[in-house]
């Protein structure tokens, strides 16, 4: 049975801000549990002027793209040059 090994599930064009955090992990479920914390580390890093608190606790670029009817709940960072499409949840 082949594992499936962290570098292979996060990818660092869908999870930039923490790839190299992530890929600290072996497996993808000990990452898991600990992607709230690492969020929330970077937050304290964000350059706030570039960045829209959300009453979710999302913080969105405001160089990126967010239908709204996308839902976005935080923690959660949306970096710049991202698009959230209809309906995304």
């Amino acid at each position: 049975m082949n594992e499936i090994k962290t570098e292979e599930l996060f990818k660092i064009e869908f999870s930039s801000i923490a790839y190299y955090e992530l890929l600290s992990y072996k497996h993808p479920w000990e990452a898991i549990p600990k992607i709230k914390d690492i969020i929330l580390e970077k937050i304290s890093a964000l350059d706030m002027k570039s960045y829209e608190k959300t009453d979710t606790g999302a913080y969105i670029s405001r160089f990126a793209k967010i239908d709204s009817s996308a839902k976005i709940i935080g923690p959660a960072i949306i970096c710049h040059g991202a698009e959230i499409r209809h309906s995304a949840y």
